[in-house]
């Protein structure tokens, strides 16, 4: 298997465009400084799901080229309100879907199909 390498980090306020960060703070049951999700803003912090489950969202790096082949656009990444965009995301072989990205240890809780926003 490849590494896992990450690509960008994406973070912003409710309704507002995304942008990319350089270098993020990841603090446990909260998600990454700065971000929408963290301030408790974010478009989905509202309904009545437990919202441990949404600190940070992840996609592939590959994702993208494919949603653009679908819907016939060229969307970036910022467009897909993801987080974290990582090369080779592959969680099959991973014991309990944990693994580390730089000095962050991540335990995928839940998968997210994209939605409507």
């Amino acid at each position: 298997m490849k590494d896992m390498r990450l690509h960008a980090i994406i973070i912003g306020e409710a309704k507002k465009p995304l942008f990319r960060i350089e270098e993020a703070t990841l603090i446990q049951g909260r998600g990454i400084k700065g971000d929408r999700y963290f301030e408790g803003n974010g478009t989905f912090n509202h309904p009545a799901l437990d919202q441990s489950v949404r600190e940070v969202t992840l996609l592939d790096y590959q994702t993208l080229h494919i949603v653009n082949q679908r819907v016939g656009r060229k969307l970036e990444f910022e467009d897909l309100r993801r987080n974290l965009i990582i090369h080779n995301l592959s969680l099959d072989a991973k014991d309990k879907n944990i693994f580390t990205l730089g000095t962050a240890t991540l335990q995928i809780q839940r998968y997210a199909p994209p939605c409507r926003y």
